[in-house]
């Protein structure tokens, strides 16, 4: 970033403070271990703009990121924030989300819990702005995680963050910014949206230079909850919901004649009232009910862009509507057979887990809690390899006669079948009892039948 400061992180009238009390040195540890990668920290934004009720999300990416006026910004119209919300936004490991989901209308469950979203912006960026409009007011408050203890410390920095007073004509100038990703700010001035949050970060670290496009697109479209009431864009590209471009052999629905729910004494149900991948569900002792379905694929699904952008194979472990084992497609169990596992594909809504997973989301503090989960799954897969080796089976035993067939000269199979037609119709033999043969036939048509075998070569 060039020495003078961008006017988004300056613009408008100081109202407030907001004191912040915060460790560089604790900041580096735990964003840095929760935030391993660029992409997983921008996952974390859009989860904060699910959980704030938003309809929809922009992600909007500089198309040169080795630029120092290079931005990441996220965008929606959720629930913004007024002063006292800023304020807790930077209370790092607190959150509201659990109480406001006992009061919001939308009945969308948060799918984050304990407020620290926010840190995924100190792995990507040096400075951090918000710029809110809530109740026909616009405010704007910056970070500059610059101001942080420089000697790196334990010790605590004691930051004051102004709270700037932005009129509607400084919101849209300090907005400028986004234009550049070629989004239209007429979506947040002229179409009278009560309520949006623009987040921008700048001044990006080097971890940006890592940042896939294809692979957080992928991201985007698989980890994130997949509802009709939630659109998320990606530099104005819509994102759309992760779909293989095969159809699968087989599909089992969990809870559905559920055999493997039945051997190991677990309880199936159906709720009609739930979509079809869903009205099913099995119940774990201590992780409730769960949902979601089986794929069995007749090519393997690594490989080629899968491999580039994300995974389609493997389990696929959802809670609260987010996937939690991204980068781990055996969710713990012992290696599988890659003959079948390969081609297998297991989906499944685990909301019971939310009470115990770790604050990175992708880990678990109580085995025993997933003992139980990986058990029936692995009975899962255990169960769709036995389909799939016995759906080869057949396959090669009908392989096995085409290929015979395809041996015998044509001569040798065709013209004995014409023959006995022949001399069924000229009543030499009877008819054959496997064999519909025309009746009523001229005497040219028989000849007709006699010319054509003779054109058979033996």
């Amino acid at each position: 970033m060039s020495n003078l400061n961008p006017i988004f992180t300056t613009i408008g009238n100081k109202t407030n403070e907001i004191p912040v009390e915060i460790s560089y040195k604790i900041l580096e540890l735990f964003s840095g271990g929760l935030y391993s990668s660029p992409t997983k920290a921008i996952e974390e934004l859009v989860a904060n703009s699910f959980d704030a009720l938003a309809n929809w999300v922009h992600v909007l990416i500089s198309k040169d990121l080795d630029s120092e006026n290079a931005i990441i910004a996220v965008v929606d119209d959720g629930d913004s924030m007024d002063i006292d919300g800023l304020k807790n936004l930077w209370k790092i490991g607190e959150s509201t989300k659990a109480q406001i989901q006992n009061t919001n209308k939308s009945g969308r469950l948060p799918i984050g819990k304990f407020g620290i979203g926010k840190l995924a912006t100190w792995v990507l960026s040096k400075e951090l702005t918000y710029i809110c409009k809530q109740k026909n007011k616009y405010l704007a408050v910056t970070m500059f995680y610059s101001n942080l203890d420089k000697n790196q410390t334990n010790q605590n920095s004691k930051l004051i963050l102004d709270v700037r007073n932005l009129t509607k004509d400084e919101a849209k100038q300090a907005l400028q910014v986004l234009k550049e990703c070629n989004f239209d700010l007429s979506i947040l001035f002229d179409n009278n949206v009560d309520s949006w949050t623009a987040s921008i970060l700048s001044d990006l670290k080097p971890m940006v230079k890592d940042l896939k496009m294809g692979r957080l697109e992928w991201v985007l479209s698989t980890a994130m909850p997949l509802t009709p009431d939630f659109k998320s864009y990606l530099n104005n590209k819509e994102i759309q919901p992760a779909k293989l471009d095969t159809k699968p052999l087989n599909k089992f629905l969990i809870g559905k004649n559920d055999k493997v729910a039945e051997n190991l004494g677990l309880l199936s149900d159906k709720n009609d009232k739930l979509s079809n991948d869903l009205k099913f569900g099995v119940t774990l002792p201590r992780l409730g009910r769960i949902t979601g379905f089986v794929e069995v694929y007749e090519n393997t699904l690594t490989g080629g862009k899968s491999a580039e952008w994300g995974r389609s194979h493997g389990f696929f472990v959802m809670v609260m509507g987010r996937l939690i084992n991204m980068h781990d497609e055996l969710f713990g169990v012992h290696p599988l057979s890659h003959k079948t596992f390969n081609r297998f594909r297991l989906v499944v809504h685990c909301d019971g887990l939310n009470n115990f997973l770790l604050s990175s989301r992708e880990g678990i503090a109580e085995k025993d809690a997933t003992n139980e989960l990986k058990k029936y799954l692995t009975a899962k897969f255990y169960e769709a390899a036995s389909w799939y080796e016995n759906w080869i089976s057949q396959e090669d035993v009908k392989n096995l006669l085409s290929a015979r067939l395809g041996k015998i000269p044509r001569g040798l199979l065709k013209r004995p079948i014409v023959e006995m037609v022949l001399r069924a119709t000229q009543g030499h033999i009877p008819p054959p009892r496997l064999t519909k043969l025309p009746t009523g036939l001229t005497d040219k048509e028989k000849e007709f039948i006699a010319y054509y075998k003779n054109l058979i070569k033996p």
